[in-house]
């Protein structure tokens, strides 16, 4: 019997790490090791970042992430596509939680480029 006393991992990205040729329409998803508390996870935990510029990617909405409870994953929908032949960095922030309160216990951060042909 699990106490649910580990904090959450994040298991896989997409893109994955140090992807290239991402298509513009991605959202930046993260898929967690256990359920997250959707009240943790939002634009200012999970955020996108232009390198070229330092500038964050605007989110879609207020609420910028959607948190998809079966498949413990959280994804960021930007504001509109991402621009080509940019890096952008991607970071889940030690702020988010799981439904026990454990927090992430380091920010996760993944980088990607977005091209196209």
């Amino acid at each position: 019997m699990s106490c649910g006393c580990l904090p959450p991992r994040v298991l896989s990205t997409n893109p994955p790490d140090g992807a290239d040729d991402v298509p513009l329409e991605i959202h930046p998803t993260a898929t967690f090791s256990k359920a997250m508390d959707p009240v943790t996870i939002s634009s200012n935990t999970f955020t996108l970042l232009d390198r070229s510029t330092g500038g964050q990617v605007e989110p879609l909405s207020l609420d910028g992430v959607v948190d998809d409870e079966p498949t413990q994953a959280a994804t960021f929908i930007p504001a509109g596509p991402l621009e080509n032949d940019k890096r952008y960095r991607a970071t889940i922030t030690a702020g988010v939680r799981d439904k026990a309160g454990n927090k992430l216990a380091q920010d996760h951060t993944w980088h990607f480029e977005v091209h196209t042909p």
